[in-house]
């Protein structure tokens, strides 16, 4: 699969908690390229929305595999629901058209 976004394993990164507020990069694992941030005030989902987004191209990926491996071997029919939420989820994410 070719990507137009940052690729390689992506990683979380805690900065300083200042006055109940969290900020945690996200970097590429190898480059450390700077990738986004995830900012929000105590008693938000932080750290598990940075976890969420750090994931992202390995969940991709998995998406992608999983719905190729499914329309090849035939075992499901691919104008299900779940087979067309999976296209448009892949879709969305790389920017191309279903």
């Amino acid at each position: 699969m070719e990507t137009k976004h940052t690729p390689g394993a992506w990683a979380c990164v805690r900065s300083k908690t200042e006055k109940h507020k969290t900020a945690i990069f996200i970097l590429n694992k190898e480059s450390k390229l700077f990738i986004g941030k995830v900012y929000g005030h105590e008693g938000q989902p932080v750290v598990a929305n940075s976890k969420l987004f750090a994931s992202a191209p390995k969940l991709l990926q998995a998406l992608v595999r999983l719905e190729e491996e499914i329309r090849v071997r035939d075992v499901i029919d691919p104008q299900c629901a779940s087979m067309r939420k999976a296209r448009e989820a892949i879709a969305e994410a790389t920017g191309s058209k279903e």
